[in-house]
């Protein structure tokens, strides 16, 4: 179980559907549920301003968690919730998600974490401070309605791709969707061998067949047009390349979730392929 539960940092009750929804299609089975953890800012003049000295000690209140306890309830799934005060969102995220349980963060980025805008603000801090961390970082860029029936990975052979490939495939066995790759290749190869190895490793684990596209040089709305699904993971390099923002993802309701990987956070494929491949080179 190391490295294997999935961090879920709330504050605002809107937009708590999506990311637990996906933090429990997410969660293999067996592996430990979903922590959401839902912050809670401190007042100004400290949480005893208003209270006797003694309660700061008692966990805030959180609309946010109350709404995340229902979802869980009513899917008949089990979270780990917390509720914690914070003064510094960004910091005490960072500090949770060094847990040795955790592998995962999942972000919203739509004011779920104060306000924050499109990967600004805290949702920027975090990410650039997790590079040096042993998590896969998530950010929900757009959270949609429509079920998780089909699973779109836009990956490439690199850190980022292999963990969009993971989140996305995790999603597939456990929600028992179509997944389908849209495979970016290394800037002129013609033949990506270790991407593809990638992608076989994926099909194995997934245990049917997975679609794959090729996209060489993608644009947005050539990416928008390739992903007709209700859920699109995207390794955060590809989507820098392509200059994916939230307008271009023309349907409203799908998901689209932008993803960090790290080097020292386990992926449950490829690992071996990427070996085999270094041990096959002559």
């Amino acid at each position: 179980t190391e490295h294997s539960a999935i961090l879920v940092p709330i504050s605002n009750p809107e937009g708590v559907s999506v990311l637990v929804e996906l933090a429990l299609a997410a969660t293999p089975h067996g592996a430990p549920p979903p922590r959401v953890l839902a912050l809670v800012k401190t007042p100004s003049g400290g949480v005893r301003s208003g209270l006797r000295e003694a309660d700061q000690r008692v966990p805030p209140r959180s609309p946010a968690l109350a709404a995340a306890l229902d979802l869980a309830l009513e899917r008949g799934s089990i979270i780990t919730p917390q509720a914690v005060w914070t003064t510094n969102p960004a910091a005490d995220i960072l500090a949770f998600a060094k847990e040795p349980q955790i592998g995962w963060l999942l972000l919203g980025s739509h004011r779920a974490v104060f306000g924050s805008d499109f990967m600004g603000g805290v949702v920027r801090e975090i990410l650039d401070k997790a590079r040096e961390l042993p998590v896969h970082v998530a950010v929900v860029i757009h959270g949609g309605e429509r079920p998780l029936d089909r699973v779109f990975a836009v990956v490439d052979r690199g850190t980022h791709g292999r963990a969009a490939l993971d989140l996305a495939l995790r999603v597939a066995i456990r929600k028992r969707s179509g997944l389908h790759a849209v495979l970016v290749p290394e800037a002129g190869t013609a033949e990506d061998t270790e991407l593809l190895d990638l992608i076989r490793d994926a099909g194995r684990a997934l245990g049917r067949r997975l679609h794959t596209d090729v996209l060489s040089a993608p644009t947005a709305a050539q990416l928008a047009r390739q992903t007709p699904g209700g859920l699109v993971v995207i390794a955060t390099n590809l989507a820098d390349k392509v200059g994916l923002s939230p307008e271009d993802l023309t349907d409203p309701r799908r998901c689209v979730v932008v993803v960090q990987g790290s080097d020292s956070a386990p992926v449950l494929i490829g690992a071996h392929a990427a070996e085999h491949h270094r041990t096959a080179k002559p």
